[in-house]
């Protein structure tokens, strides 16, 4: 038997092919994968592509996918499902199959057992959960407005208001300053205002590392604002446990994203603090695959098989090999 998955990201999209002893076949690779919007038919353009790729390099057709799990980023709301599915049939593969959001993927294929809870935090953050029996809990997930905090963009977004705060004098001088000076070329911070405000200089996620930086410097301000986004993470993740009835549970949360290699711990221990205080017996796991692994178990789930433990890790370190490749 042979299981595709699927994971349509905003930097890449991945599809997946492996057998029901979790040995990874193929791995087909393509562009932008995000299906919001205007980038719907741009982002199923790459999934067949993938599709096509991976089954090329398996030499298998269509018929012989037994069940299929996607993982789509921009696959948000139910109002959005009748159209996923209508475009899904278009890649013409049999048998039964599930469609998610990107994240639940990272949580199914991160975790022990396919539950919990998972936090993502790369350029943006979203943060879903789901129990024993697959009933999911979640975030709004599309930022500041909406109470979404702790990834790249408000990692940087706090650093330039520290900046700001500290020229103007209400706040005291940061380390951030003089990185960000570095960072944009700017002579002062004078210009640097002048060109954030006109819209001269952009700054991004890319800037992100630079507050972890300060942070290992000592800067009591980036220190700051690395504790804030462990408390933005760390509340959504606590209130998603209390959606769920996990508070008195042993699960495991599970950190997806670049946010997590940042070099100073401060990120982690705040969000790890505020989770324990809701659900005092969490354990806080980093996957081990990629996303995409997630995408062939909910393929199986698909399917009504349940994989084992062993399968798990064979379908991981299989994927990875072909990554490496």
């Amino acid at each position: 038997m042979y299981f595709l998955g699927l994971d349509g990201g905003g930097s890449k999209t991945h599809a997946l092919i492996a057998n029901a002893a979790g040995e990874a076949l193929s791995l087909g690779v393509a562009g932008y994968g995000n299906c919001s919007g205007d980038n719907f038919e741009r982002a199923f353009t790459q999934y067949t592509l993938a599709v096509d790729s991976a089954l090329q390099q398996a030499t298998l057709n269509r018929e012989q996918i037994v069940a299929s799990g996607f993982g789509l980023a921009g696959y948000d709301w139910p109002s959005e499902t009748e159209k996923v599915q209508a475009a899904l049939d278009t890649l013409g593969l049999p048998g039964p199959r599930r469609a998610v959001n990107d994240t639940i993927i990272g949580l199914i294929g991160g975790s022990t057992e396919g539950w919990g809870v998972v936090v993502v935090a790369g350029r943006g953050e979203n943060c879903r959960g789901r129990d024993r029996d697959g009933h999911e809990s979640r975030t709004v997930g599309d930022g500041y407005l909406f109470g979404d905090g702790g990834g790249g963009d408000w990692l940087v977004l706090q650093a330039i208001r520290a900046v700001a705060t500290a020229w103007t004098g209400r706040n005291p001088p940061t380390r951030l300053t003089e990185l960000l000076l570095n960072h944009t070329q700017t002579p002062d911070v004078t210009t640097l205002m002048e060109g954030l405000s006109l819209r001269r200089i952009q700054l991004d996620h890319s800037a992100a590392p630079l507050v972890f930086e300060a942070a290992a410097q000592g800067d009591a301000i980036a220190l700051e604002i690395l504790e804030g986004a462990g408390r933005e993470l760390g509340l959504n993740a606590a209130a998603l446990s209390r959606q769920l009835h996990l508070e008195k549970e042993a699960f495991e949360v599970v950190l997806v994203g670049s946010i997590f290699n940042g070099s100073h711990p401060a990120l982690k221990e705040s969000l790890k603090r505020h989770v324990l205080a809701a659900a005092p017996q969490a354990r806080f796991i980093r996957p081990v695959g990629p996303p995409v692994v997630g995408a062939v178990l909910l393929a199986m789930e698909a399917a009504n098989i349940t994989p084992s433990p062993t399968v798990r890790q064979h379908l991981n370190e299989t994927t990875l090999q072909l990554m490496s490749r």
